[in-house]
């Protein structure tokens, strides 16, 4: 008996994955890319759903920049549904052309609102409307920039006119134009536009985003005065509902609890992986930042894939998410740093310190050695302080502690679990968190051959040292984990000089923002 419920639940796997096989072959027989086949797939459409999909639809899954996808789709759709003895997605011609008549000749033969039902004026519509807002929309496709200024005029442009025929943005309009606008314009997050006060989870939790909704929809919403006084037309149901794939705040919510679910059962299927955790990053980041005292640990128990070998690469993803202008700099300005403070260090660093500053002068360094010692005198150029423990003791840590905290130094990896037990140990007793350290491997420091970041029972492996700080330094921004108690001058000035995150105003910031201006006024022998 029991042997056949188990055939049962194979042949069931089996049609299943036949059955997104089947999916899967059909959008590649369409000749489009990757990234079309995942909006498809993370959608949830099947076959049956594909033979019913309506032209809107499409357009809605696939927005610029997947214009050409939308193009393929669509006539692949069509020959396949035809071939079905199915009706095509697309419109009739003329309506095409007409359609396509309209967007062009925008602005010369503007269609009033109120020609139109509400519904039916989508934030593409009214930005056709506009000359500008065409050219605005030109000019993104080919720089991928938005400025502040073409950003209020957009906003303008969405809010005036509607308003002066229709009345007040609804609440539901304001989701719906916010989702269509960061379509539109992807760099700009959709709560830049419109975010709600709370939504709820699909247990009924109510999830808060602030006390009142903000965005610059919803400013310019409040704050507009119509010059026609027109009275509000509430529509009686969702415009767009059944049109966009972003319906509203909860629809994200629920997707990603669904993807949480998933990532803990396949942690092998790692480019798909890495592509839902991309499209989940910003409700994760939400969710991470609502704990009180972030941990890695913490994020570790609700995350377990990033437990893996390359889970490096998905806080990676997180911190494109969070900072996308910051995620190459600490490569692109380091060889400079090396260069002043080779010199200006041996005239701050502790006397501790002047054996590291001795050996960069030796010409015999490899780039990884020689940044490897850079960064180790960071903590070497800060006065130690006395510091009080989260159990109420007062802590003044050695120059070691400091750099035990962020890297350690191991001739060979048999030391490598008996130097993290140390470490753990001696948080634990002062009430301290574990964090996230670098091991640098090597006969001595000059000779440095192998970084790895652990925490705990993690490595990551990294081909560089500056890799192996850069994965380290993210793992704290990404997730807004504080620094160790005992380095956090030393992390503040790499989080300053190197990624251009602002000077906290604590005791470490005179400190900081003299030694950025000594290293930044001093001018590299050529």
């Amino acid at each position: 008996m029991a042997s056949n419920s188990e055939n049962i639940v194979e042949e069931l796997i089996e049609v299943e994955v036949l059955l997104d096989q089947d999916v899967l072959n059909l959008l590649k027989s369409f000749n489009l890319s990757d990234q079309a086949i995942e909006q498809f797939l993370t959608n949830g459409y099947d076959i049956a759903s594909l033979s019913i999909i309506e032209r809107e639809e499409v357009e809605a899954l696939l927005p610029p920049p997947l214009l050409a996808d939308r193009t393929k789709s669509i006539d692949g759709l069509n020959k396949w549904r035809i071939s079905q003895g199915l009706r095509p997605v697309s419109k009739p011609l003329k309506e095409i052309c007409q359609s396509s008549s309209s967007y062009k000749n925008g602005a010369s033969s503007k269609t009033s609102l109120g020609a139109r039902p509400r519904a039916k004026w989508t934030a593409q519509n009214l930005i056709s409307r506009s000359k500008k807002g065409i050219q605005i929309l030109e000019q993104f496709k080919t720089t991928n920039i938005l400025s502040k200024k073409d950003r209020i005029f957009i906003t303008h442009l969405i809010v005036d006119e509607f308003t002066d025929e229709f009345g007040k943005l609804t609440r539901e309009e304001l989701i719906n134009r916010s989702a269509e606008l960061s379509v539109l314009f992807p760099t700009t997050e959709q709560h830049i536009w419109y975010q709600l006060a709370f939504c709820r989870d699909p247990s009924g939790k109510k999830i808060k985003f602030g006390r009142v909704p903000k965005g610059c929809l919803y400013d310019r919403n409040n704050n507009y005065l119509s010059s026609g006084n027109k009275v509000t037309k509430t529509p009686t149901s969702n415009p767009l509902r059944n049109q966009s794939g972003y319906s509203d705040i909860l629809f994200t919510v629920t997707a990603y609890q669904e993807s949480k679910r998933w990532f803990k059962h396949h942690h092998d299927e790692w480019e798909d992986l890495k592509r839902r955790w991309e499209a989940t990053s910003t409700v994760r980041l939400y969710e991470i930042g609502k704990l009180e005292v972030p941990s890695y640990q913490s994020i570790l128990e609700e995350y377990p894939v990033l437990r893996t070998g390359d889970g490096y690469q998905l806080v990676k993803v997180d911190f494109h998410q969070k900072f996308p202008e910051k995620v190459d700099l600490l490569f692109n300005r380091f060889v400079d740093f090396r260069t002043r403070a080779q010199v200006v260090f041996s005239n701050e660093v502790s006397p501790q310190g002047k054996p590291l500053c001795d050996f960069l002068n030796h010409d015999d360094l490899n780039d990884d050695s020689r940044d490897c010692i850079t960064a180790t005198l960071i903590p070497y150029v800060w006065p130690s302080v006395v510091m009080r423990l989260p159990n109420g003791a007062k802590w003044k840590p050695s120059l070691q502690e400091v750099c035990d905290s962020s890297i350690v130094f191991m001739k060979s990896l048999t030391e490598y679990e008996t130097e993290l037990a140390r470490l753990h140990n001696q948080n634990r007793k002062r009430g301290l968190p574990d964090y996230p350290v670098i091991v640098v491997v090597g006969e001595d420091i000059r000779g440095a051959n192998q970084f790895i970041v652990c925490f705990n029972d993690i490595a990551y492996k990294a081909e560089t040292f500056l890799k192996a700080l850069d994965i380290t330094f993210k793992i704290y921004k990404a997730y807004g984990i504080a620094f160790p108690l005992e380095a956090t001058g030393p992390w503040q000035f790499i989080a300053s000089y190197f990624y251009d995150f602002d000077v906290p105003n604590d005791r470490y910031k005179a400190r900081t923002l003299m030694l950025i201006s000594t290293l930044r006024n001093h001018l590299p022998s050529k």
